[in-house]
């Protein structure tokens, strides 16, 4: 082929090449590619690069086009001026499929500003980090519980966050809850383990929610230090209740629930294998065959009187 100009001449698509799948063409598209790469070795360097840059082209165009947009913020919502009438529209299109958005999500955003935004003003009140919108705490209070460390996230808080997400006014004015407290290993290298104080609305209408973590290599030495801020504050909550939008809500703790090595942990009594293993009775057990057994079926039951004579 004689001249450069030879290159504009023999320039063949990628679109010419995949436009027709039928198999009576694919011979034909074998030909075509054959002609191709008969024109990108036979050429000079220039018309070599000519060629291989609209084949890198059409490539680009055929299979996507999301190496044309830019990861960073600032380009991603670079709209000229002369569009505002149509900003807000595409540059929530633009920021919807950029963070792959639900579309549930986006429908309740959706939903939130055609209810509450009147105004520009009104667009512009709103902080611009959504840790300020969120109340994110700037700092975090731990404290020590030997031998490890506790943070109270808080009950109140906690079922705060529940009412956010059920609404108030599905919500009775006595919160039911109830309490689970159990240890969990984090770890098979070391003895590094958890004991959360999970809370949950009864009947449920949500996720159960933490209240307080303690992590360590061993549980807590003591129940009562580690409990304090939970017990403390739940007295608060069932004596005064606490208010939210303009309804009182009384908190009532319906059950505390743990397997039974946290049970004894809680209750501060013997564990299930101890001889005075039983929570419900005064019967001392045996030990036989690698077991301890209880074999009474109608000891005295525990009271009030008589439990602290069983703690420790």
């Amino acid at each position: 082929m004689p001249g450069s100009s030879s290159c504009e001449t023999e320039k063949i698509t990628v679109k010419e090449v995949i436009k027709s799948k039928t198999d009576g063409e694919y011979a034909d598209n074998v030909k075509l590619l054959n002609n191709l790469q008969a024109v990108i070795t036979s050429e000079s360097d220039d018309c070599n690069n000519d060629v291989v840059s609209s084949v890198e082209s059409d490539v680009n165009e055929e299979t996507s086009t999301e190496n044309n947009t830019s990861t960073d913020n600032d380009e991603l919502y670079d709209i000229p001026q002369s569009k505002k009438t149509i900003d807000l529209k595409e540059q929530m299109a633009r920021w919807i499929c950029h963070y792959n958005v639900t579309h549930t999500a986006a429908g309740a955003l959706l939903k939130i500003l055609r209810n509450n935004v009147q105004s520009v003003q009104q667009l512009k009140e709103l902080p611009q980090d959504p840790r300020t919108l969120l109340n994110t705490p700037r700092s975090t209070v731990i404290r020590s519980v030997v031998p490890g460390e506790y943070f109270h996230y808080g009950l109140q808080r906690g079922l705060i966050d529940q009412l956010k997400l059920v609404g108030v006014s599905e919500m009775f004015e006595n919160i039911h809850i109830n309490v689970h407290i159990d240890g969990l290993p984090i770890s098979k290298s070391s003895k590094s383990q958890l004991y959360p104080i999970l809370a949950e609305i009864f009947p449920k209408v949500a996720q159960p929610f933490v209240v307080g973590i303690y992590h360590g290599y061993n549980k807590p030495d003591r129940c009562d230090v580690f409990l304090q801020e939970f017990i403390e504050e739940y007295n608060t909550l069932r004596r005064q209740g606490f208010e939210y939008y303009n309804r009182t809500f009384q908190v009532i703790i319906r059950a505390i629930i743990c397997d039974s090595p946290a049970r004894a942990f809680v209750a501060c009594t013997k564990g299930h294998n101890g001889f005075f293993g039983c929570g419900k009775c005064m019967q001392e057990g045996e030990y036989e065959d690698c077991r301890m057994l209880f074999l009474e079926m109608d000891a005295p039951l525990r009271t009030d009187d008589t439990q602290p004579l069983h703690n420790h």
